[in-house]
Order: C-alpha cells, then structure tokens, then sequence
C-alpha cells in the first residue's frame, strides 16, 4: 500500500511540475493555442516528495517530504521546496524555488549543502544560508551565508568563512612554462628534421 502511495505521489508531482513549467495550466487570454510556449528539455525539472500542494491562481507549488528534483544542471533535494510560478508571463515558468531543511544541490560545477537555498531565476541569483558548505573542483569554502551571482560568477561569502582553495603560485606557473616551451621546442625540432 505504501509503495503505491509513494508511486501515485512522484505522478502526480511529475505532472504538476511539466503543466507548471511548459504553462500550459492555463492559457493566457488573447494568445492563440499555437502561440503557447512550450518547454525545451533544459526547462523540465522532475523528481519526488512525499506530498505535493498547488496553488495554480497563486502560482505555487509546494513539495514536502524526502524532496528529490532533477535540475537541468544539476540537483535539489531537501525537506521542503517551494516553487513559484509567473503566472502572467507563461515565457518564464518559474521565477523562484525555495528549498528548506537539509539542503543538497548542485548548480552546474557547484555542489553545496545548507539549510535554505533560494534561487532567483529573474536576477540569476543563489542565496545559500545556514552551515553553508560549497565545494567546486578541489576548492571548500563554509560560511552562514553564500550569495551566487550566476550572471557574473561572482560569489560573496558572510559569517565565519572557513576556506581551502587551490592556487596556482608563480613558481608553479613558471615551471609549467618551461615545460611547455621544452614540449613546443622538442616538437619543432622533430618537424624540422622531417
């Protein structure tokens, strides 16, 4: 019974989740039903939660429980999320996503976990707070509080920043110089005798 439950739960989330993001929920008046914009595979989002509530005049949906999402870039999984619809311009489905209690995403190269993750698709912005933990690549950075402007790549760490970045010295790039110019010489000279 259980099983069935949680089947009948993850359909009917899919379900919501593609009307709200193809927005073909509701037509919007004075548009012809070949002028309605449908989702290219980079806006459909799906995933599962243990229960689902939508306020369609409101523009909300609200995934609760053991909430797993597949992104286009990535993944959103947390206790809560809150999915908020522009309901007057169906162009942009989805104009902010708020996930709550035991944060885990990833955003194309950036993994991070937190408590509260909110994305502001309309400014292209991540604010990440509570025991932020964001790792890309080799580098780990903690902090209360991360603000990512996905725009510009910028990123503003606040309130106890804890850091482990790889950097490149100058010594470093100096012998990597050299060994690439050894590599170009060696090359050159193998042409050259050719």
């Amino acid at each position: 019974m259980y099983r069935y439950n949680k089947l009948w739960v993850l359909v009917c989330i899919s379900a919501i989740l593609l009307l709200a993001l193809r927005g073909i929920a509701q037509e919007p008046p004075g548009q012809s039903k070949g002028d309605t914009p449908t989702a290219s595979d980079s806006d459909v989002i799906e995933g599962i939660a243990d229960e689902a509530e939508q306020d369609e005049e409101a523009g909300i949906i609200k995934l609760i429980g053991h909430v797993k999402i597949k992104r286009p870039n990535g993944y959103l999984n947390a206790d809560e999320v809150t999915i908020y619809k522009d309901i007057e311009d169906p162009r942009r489905p989805v104009v902010k996503t708020v996930a709550r209690g035991h944060v885990d995403m990833k955003d194309g190269e950036l993994t991070a976990i937190c408590e509260t993750a909110i994305f502001d698709e309309v400014k292209n912005i991540v604010e990440l707070r509570g025991s932020v933990v964001v790792l890309q690549g080799e580098d780990r950075v903690e902090a209360e509080e991360v603000v990512l402007d996905r725009a510009t790549n910028k990123r503003i760490f606040r309130g106890g920043v804890k850091f482990k970045v790889a950097i490149q010295t100058k010594t470093k790039q100096s012998e990597e110089a050299a060994a690439d110019t050894k590599t170009l010489d060696k090359e050159s000279k193998e042409q050259s005798q050719e």
